[in-house]
């Protein structure tokens, strides 16, 4: 042992070997090795029944058929409630990701963490976003197109075809703009049956009696005249 003087007051140094010094630090764990030994690797963390569920499907994506999973990182203070989240990775989808992010953090809750972990701990999330099944999908009217609203090249060239579009309304009910989401393989019939779709009219969804920016999926089926 060597002693040296700091300040007059005397400070103890004890010289230790490398093998000696990584002895020490595996004898004295670290707050988050003291943490995870006392969580089992995180297998420990136990959720508050009945918290753990699944965001809802925001109304607009459901329109835009987004889908995809959203991994978060979830910060849990000792008390087992969530102080922070961000996105690990992305669903590709902004708006998934902040649902998935809300939802986490005002509804999901934990049980209070061990003694050993005063500060918190983390965990990843996986919320997966599937609309394969889901019976919230706003499916509008199938509209065929009448013999005046075929394009001339389309009639001379006998195209026919169904398209399928998203209609994406404001929260007044006004179309914001629509969506091709299946083509009929004919360009011309395409832009024709977004013109046909914004002569009509479409009821926006409501939440809790307001209504909201949504979406509905709208069907202009064209059979080529008979000449």
């Amino acid at each position: 042992m060597r002693w040296l003087g700091l300040n007059g007051i005397l400070v103890g140094m004890l010289l230790m070997t490398g093998v000696q010094a990584a002895a020490a630090e595996t004898q004295t764990p670290t707050p988050v090795q003291a943490c995870l030994a006392a969580l089992k690797g995180g297998g420990d963390l136990k959720a508050v029944p009945g918290t753990h569920v699944l965001p809802t499907y925001p109304p607009l994506s459901q329109a835009l058929n987004e889908q995809g999973t959203t991994i978060v990182l979830v910060t849990i203070g000792p008390d087992g409630v969530p102080t922070d989240a961000s996105v690990s990775k992305s669903s590709g989808s902004q708006r998934l990701d902040a649902a998935a992010i809300d939802s986490v953090k005002q509804s999901w809750r934990w049980q209070p963490l061990p003694p050993a972990c005063p500060v918190g701990a983390r965990t990843l999330v996986s919320i997966t976003w599937n609309l394969l099944g889901s019976d919230s999908s706003v499916v509008g009217p199938t509209i065929e197109a009448e013999e005046a609203d075929y394009p001339p090249q389309a009639t001379a060239h006998h195209e026919e075809g169904s398209v399928v579009l998203t209609v994406i309304l404001n929260a007044g009910g006004l179309i914001d703009s629509i969506v091709v989401d299946t083509s009929s393989g004919f360009p011309d019939l395409d832009i024709k049956a977004q013109e046909i779709a914004r002569r009509h009219s479409f009821q926006a969804a409501r939440i809790d009696g307001q209504t909201v920016p949504s979406g509905v999926v709208v069907i202009i089926k064209f059979v080529a005249p008979a000449h």
